[in-house]
Order: C-alpha cells, then structure tokens, then sequence
C-alpha cells in the first residue's frame, strides 16, 4: 500500500485505506462535481507513526512530493474509515487546518489530525457508536478554494425531515465559521424541485473566516454584510440542482459542503444525513402520492393507525395498500355522488401508517351508529346508488350480488389465473399480481359499500329502537345483531374446534402438542391420521390464521405451528373452548331480546305495520353486519394470493441478485420492484433500497410510535406552542420535545457540572462536548446553524436542540425547569427564578 494516493486516481472501493471522506470526494468527481485537486494520506502513514511516534522518512518522502506539486494554501483534513457513514458521522470529532502553505506547516497539521483521533471527544463518540475496534485515520489535502461564499447543505430537512425540502446554511468567506457553529449563519429552506427559497433567515454573521498570512481565521463581518443574503438565487439553484444530483448518485439524503468562487460551485465533502435514512427511504414509497398527484399539507396532524392496520406494516404493504385505499375511497364518494379531493389521508411513520386527522374523523366507523331517519342524507345517497344499480349495489341486492360474483366469477378466477410459481417468471407473477390487484378492487367497491349500508342499517335501527321502543336496554342493538347464523368465523371455529376434539382422542396426539413438540406428531400413535385433518384444514383456509393484515406475516397455508399454537389453546381451556355452547347462549338471548322489542313495536294502533316494517330493518341490519365480518375473510384471500405471489417475486429476485435474500422482497415498495422490472431501477439500487429498510423496520417497529404527527414529527397536543409563543424563541436544529432542569456550560472544563437529563444552555455548541451528549436531555444555543456539526450530533443522539436563542444564557438560570421544543425552537420556563423575574414578556405562555 502507498503512503498518498491523489485524489484524482481515488476510488470508493478505496475508503478502508484513504477514509470514507476521499472516498466521497472521489464519488462526486465520478458525479461530475467540481472538486479541488489534491491527494490522500493512507492509513498505512498512520499505522507506521503510531508504531515509530513520528511519520517514517518513505511516507514524509512520498507526501512532500506529493504535496510541491500542490497549488497552496491547502485544506489538511481527517479521513477516517470509521467517518462519515450513514449511521455515524463523526461531524467535528476530528480536526481540520485551513491555510497551509509550507512543507512544515503541512507535517504539523498533519500530526494534527493524527492526535485528534485520539480526543476525548472523539473516544466517547466512538463508544456511544459502539465502536470498541481499533482507530485508523488517513488524511486529505486538498487546494483550499478561494471562497466567496461558503457552507453546507442537507439535501432533506433535518428537522421536520420534509423530503422535499433542502437547508442551506451559509456564511461569506470560507465555511468554517459555519460548520463550527460559532456564527450564526444564514439559513435557506429551499424547495428541492424549482431551488426557490420557500424560507429566508439572515444570520448575525457577526464573524466570517477568512484567509491571512496566518491561515483561515474568524475576523468580524464587514459593515453592510451583515444585513446581506451569502447566497444569491442564482446560487441557491445551482445547490438545489447539486442536491438532486447526489440524492440521485448516491441514493441516500446527503450533506455536503460547499464553496462558491464567484458563481463556480465547487463541492468539498458529502457525506451521508446520517438521521435522514427513514425519511429519504419512506418518501421512496410515497411514488403512489405523486403519480396520483395527490396534496401533501406539511402542517397537517395524522393520528396513529388507518384503513391499512394500526399494527407495524412493510413497506411493501404499505405501498401496495396505501395506493388501494388512496383509489377505493374517492370512488366509493363518487358512488354517493360526492367529489373527493386530491390531499393525500394516509401516510408511514417508522413502519406504522397514520391518518390525516380530518379524513380520520369523517371514516370513523362509530358514526355509523347515530341514530338516522328515512329521510337521512345517507339514505339519500343509498336510493340514488340504488337508482343507477337497482340488481347490483343497491342496498337490497348488494350482499346477494357480492356473494354471487365471489362464487360465480371472483374466486375461480383466482385459481385459473394463479401461476406455477416453481417455474413461473418474474414478468407471469407481476401479471397475476396485477390481476388481483384489479380484481380485489372490484370486489372492495362492493364491498365497501356493504359495509356502508351495514352502518346505515344499524344507525336506522337505532332510531326505531329509539322511537318505537322507548326506554329498552341499552345494550339492544348489539344484543339483536348478535348470535347469527352464516357467520364464517363461527363455522372456522367450529372446524377448529372439532381438530382440537380429534387430537384430543388421540392421547399420544395430545400430550405432544401441549408439550409444543410438534414435530413429533407424525412418530406418535394416531399421529398421522391427525396430521392428514391438520392438513385438510390448511387446505381449505390456507388464507387464514394471521389478525395482521400485512403480507409479511405468515398464515395457516405457511406454518402448521400457528394452527397448532391455537389446538394446543383449545385443549388447555377444554369444554369452556366450545364455539357452538357460546353461541347458542347467545342466539338464545337475541331472540329472547327480539320478542320483546317486536312486542313493544306491536302495541297500539298501526302496530302491525311498525312490526312488518321494523322486522324489515333488523333482518337487513343483521344481514349486513354479518356481512361486514365475513367479508374479511374473503378479502384475507387476496392478501393470501398476495403473499404467495410476492414470495415467488422475492425469490426470483434474490436469485438475479436483485435482492440480497427473498424476505427482502416485503421491504421494497412495490412501484420500486415495478421500476426494475421495466428496466427503470437498477439491481443495485433496489437491492440496497431493501437492505436498508429491512433491519431498520424491524428496529422501529419494535418501539411505541408517537399517538399524533405534526408533518413529519412527533406531535404533543399539550404542548402546541408554535415558534414565538414561548418564553423564549430560536430555531429547531434537532427534534424532539423534552423538559429539564437548566445547565450553564461555557467551557469544556465546565462539563463535570453536567447532570442526567440536564438542558445545557451555551453561548455556542462545541462538538467537542460530545461526552455528555449522550447523558443529556438537550441544548439550547444562542448561536450555531442548522446544518453546523454540532447539531448534526444532536440529531444523532437523539437530542432536542434549540438554536439561536438569543438571551438564553443571561434569562434562564441554573436549576430552572424549561420545556424545548426542537422542532420549533421554542423554549417555555416551566418552574424557576426566571418564570417570574421580569425577563420573559411571554410568561404568560408557560403550560
């Protein structure tokens, strides 16, 4: 291995020997990008120094020669293979050395950044990565640009996590006051599509760093700049359209750092936005909400759960259902003479869909149960449909029609069109999924509709309760659309029940499975004979054993466990288990509790017509609302067929390569494994799409989401304020809300005071104070940007950050309990010296 490799002969594949930064850089020259000359100092450099204490003379001999043919000044920067990826930045952890111009100068920076390796800073960083291996470091020199302007850009917003939105902040002069946070720069929230700045802050810019004989130094800002933007529109077009260009080479939200030489974008480093994957990866999915051209309100708030589950769901099911019901709904409202609008009502959110709260409350299916008259408007509705569709969706022949084309036409041809999928191609199985994908859509309508008309059937039936009843139990509508026959779950659990029963006469049988030894099952006495029912039973409802909707779970046609999971149940309760005793008790009640109310309808004059007519009602009402079940189990079909066929899919993918294992097939959207097929989304890509998602659904879905959303972030309804409705105001560099008892920090000698849970409040972040990030509630700063390295490791940990609050350190006091809002920027004093010492204006906003 060589001691320098220059920057223009560097590849990706070399990042294990010149560090993940060289290797970036050499990624956006293959992009396209204008990036300075320069060369790499390999790990092998550092690996001898550590063992000799000083650079070998070959390595000094090899990097001064590199070097004299450099234009100075340079820029000495770390590169580390352990930096700079997309689970850990490692942002301002290591040093930088702007301004070098001599051989001397050049070893000097060069030991430097060797050292910083070793900082505290750095260690502690490293061991809440849990990273416990061994430090390499290489090193990157590179021409230093003569900057104009400066500083960094996200190519997703880092704070609402809005995919189509980017952050710029900036400064004059080179980028280091912005990245070190100790300027307030300007921020640029920018659309990613036109590079229109849809959000303008001018920064303090109090200080700009600039190059003198001494090197890249913070100088006070000239008069007039201050009040000036850094970047022009022409230039925060260009940073949109670089923006673009990496999310589209690199696939993953980016942040990079930039310098302007007049009107020249020159890109000096980009790196993965290592808290940005979900968003990035998840607005993937949403392909269906912009090929539907569906409206997106960034302020709207979503509810946890949906039409889809209110379970974890894969991203395939997410893809594949949210189009679904994204398209059934509007055409059920036009169905009922309704235009439906183009806003988009469900979302993900680390692997859980939400609601937009206004279509929520209007598909709460409880309203169903409000009381309704004949004259209604949803019994307006239900005679026009039936007007127009008198033998097929009207609300007298619905169920009939939907059991006949189930039987006649819907369910056959589900078993004509199925493929072999031993042998079938990735193009035969896409055409069947689309078959059922038309076909269930079909069927939805009706049945969407069969359940509307349940609702309204139930609704008509309380109000007769109501009217002609007066003073029955409260409980008389359940109790009359309960116990009824036809009902498939009851017929299921009476299958399974008579398994269980045989089982349980066949001792050997028995004791096995209470023991959950299943595979013993066939070397048992009657073993056999009882696996031979165990498999009818599969056969016949192979769709079900599952209450998860998403295609990822398995069913009873997958595994006999879960089957026997249940028989084993059934044994443990015995005779208590019986489906049919349960029943019955419970039809017995209903048409106890049916004579009664038909009785009471009865009494007086015109009481036969209230019978005839009431009795029309119940039976349509109990008709519906057992169809309203049933109908889940001929839909579990298509989720069924759905399974087999993306299984098939996910295994001819894994053996192209396309996938690195079949599974994987549940974690792609399913537009994504369209755009492949067609040719348009390379193996790669796909592949690597699903690889990242895959461990992290099952991580995020194993933790308690957030009740309600505001845009792309957790929402707490008691804790509303929005920016300048607090005690104190700045801007969100972090998310999160949290409260804590306030922690002065100046100086890096001043971290010993930090406590558990404390909000540190500064003048300026210094990422160098990243070993109490992780024990922390959060931080607020009067000064530091957005996008500074400071913020970044917020992000990172996990940490609510405030910046830019202005008068923190001089109105909040130590041990005061504040409330930060770091989506917002918001602070509010909760209990302290400060609530009531005059300082806030806005006391009055606390909670």
């Amino acid at each position: 291995m060589a001691h320098v490799i220059a920057l223009s002969e560097a590849t990706l594949g070399m990042a294990g020997v010149i560090g993940n930064k060289s290797a970036g850089l050499a990624e956006l020259r293959q992009a396209g990008f204008s990036v300075p000359d320069g060369f790499c100092i390999t790990t092998r450099a550092y690996r001898e120094r550590q063992e000799t204490g000083s650079p070998t003379e070959a390595a000094r001999e090899e990097i001064l020669a590199a070097f004299s043919g450099m234009r100075t000044p340079v820029a000495v920067r770390s590169s580390s293979p352990s930096e700079d990826r997309a689970d850990a930045s490692f942002a301002g952890q290591y040093d930088t050395i702007l301004g070098v111009r001599t051989p001397e100068a050049l070893i000097e920076a060069l030991e430097r950044c060797w050292r910083s390796a070793s900082s505290a800073a750095a260690t502690a960083y490293r061991t809440a990565q849990g990273d416990e291996g061994g430090v390499e470091m290489a090193v990157l020199v590179q021409e230093l640009v003569p900057a104009t302007a400066a500083g960094v850009l996200f190519t997703i917003h880092p704070v609402t996590e809005r995919t189509d939105q980017m952050v710029v902040n900036s400064n004059f002069g080179f980028g280091e006051s912005v990245v070190s946070g100790r300027a307030e720069p300007d921020t640029f929230v920018i659309d990613k599509a036109t590079g229109a700045a849809a959000e303008t802050v001018l920064g303090a810019k109090r200080v700009t760093s600039e190059l003198t004989e001494q090197g890249v130094v913070e100088v006070p800002a000239q008069d007039g700049r201050q009040a000036t933007p850094s970047l022009s529109a022409n230039q925060l077009r260009q940073l949109a359209d670089a923006a673009r260009r990496l999310e589209d080479w690199f696939d993953f939200p980016m942040d990079a750092e930039f310098a302007f030489e007049g009107d020249t974008l020159h890109m000096l480093q980009a790196r993965p936005v290592t808290t940005g994957g979900g968003a990035y990866f998840t607005g993937l999915l949403d392909q269906w909400v912009r090929d539907r051209g569906l409206e997106t309100d960034p302020e709207a708030i979503w509810a946890r759960g949906s039409p889809l589950s209110g379970m974890p769901v894969t991203p395939l099911y997410y893809s594949e259902m949210a189009a679904f019901f994204s398209d059934m709904f509007p055409e059920v409202a036009g169905l009922h003479g309704a235009t439906a609008g183009k806003r988009r009502s469900v979302r993900y959110y680390n692997g859980y869909s939400y609601s937009d709260v206004t279509f929520a409350s209007r598909a709460d299916p409880g309203g169903a149960l409000k009381p309704i008259g004949f004259f209604s408007e949803a019994w307006r509705s239900n005679l026009a449909i039936a007007a127009r569709y008198p033998s097929t969706l009207s609300f007298w022949a619905n169920i009939d029609h939907y059991y006949q084309k189930w039987h006649d036409e819907w369910l056959p041809g589900l078993d004509l069109h199925r493929p072999d999928y031993a042998h079938a191609q990735p193009g035969q199985i896409r055409s069947f999924i689309e078959y059922v994908e038309t076909q269930r859509r079909e069927r939805s309508i009706v049945a969407a509709l069969g359940v509307g008309y349940a609702g309204d059937y139930l609704g008509l039936l309380v109000h007769l309760v109501e009217r002609w009843a007066p003073g029955a139990d409260p409980d008389t509508v359940g109790v009359l659309t309960s116990g009824l026959s036809e009902s498939l779950t009851h017929d299921e659990n009476l299958d399974l029940w008579r398994l269980a029963k045989s089982a349980e006469a066949r001792p050997a049988v028995r004791d096995v499975i209470l023991r959950s030894e299943y595979s013993s099952i066939a070397s048992v006495s009657g073993g056999p004979d009882f696996l031979s029912e165990l498999g009818a039973f599969q056969a016949k409802r192979p769709h079900r054993g599952c209450s998860d909707r998403d295609l990822y779970q398995p069913r009873w046609g997958d595994d006999a466990a879960l089957l026997l999971n249940q028989i084993g149940a059934i044994l443990r309760l015995g005779e208590l288990a019986d489906p049919a005793v349960a029943h019955a008790r419970t039809a017995l009640r209903r048409r106890k509790r049916e004579l009664e109310i038909l009785e009471q309808v009865g009494r007086g004059r015109l009481g036969a017509l209230r019978v005839a007519i009431f009795e029309g009602v119940l039976r349509a009402a109990q008709r519906y609302w057992m169809q309203r079940d049933n109908q889940r189990h001929t839909f579990d079909h298509y989720f069924w067929e759905l399974r087999c066929a993306y299984r098939a899919l996910g295994a001819r993918l894994a053996q192209s390569g396309a996938l690195e294992d079949a599974k994987d097939v549940f974690f792609a959207g399913k537009t994504e494994l369209y755009a492949h097929l067609d040719g348009a989304l390379s193996a790669a890509r796909l592949r690597s799409r699903a690889a990242w998602r895959r461990p992290w659904w099952e991580k995020v879905s194993q933790q308690e989401p957030p009740p309600f959303l505001k845009g792309n972030q957790p929402h707490d309804p008691g804790f509303a304020a929005e920016a300048g409705e607090g005690d104190l105001s700045g801007t969100g560099g972090a998310p999160g809300v949290v409260t804590g008892p306030v922690r002065h920090v100046r100086t890096l000698a001043e971290l010993g005071s930090v406590g558990p849970g404390d909000i540190l409040v500064t003048h300026a972040i210094d990422p160098a104070w990243t070993p109490v990030f992780g024990i922390i509630g959060g931080v607020i700063s009067e000064e530091g940007g957005m996008l500074s390295h400071a913020t970044v490791l917020g992000r990172e940990y996990g940490l609510p950050v405030v910046i830019g609050a202005r008068g923190a350190t001089s109105l909040l006091t130590d041990g005061d309990l504040v409330r930060i809002n770091g989506t917002t920027g918001v602070v509010m004093i909760v209990e302290g010296q400060s609530a009531n010492n005059g300082n806030s204006a806005q006391s009055g906003g606390k909670p």
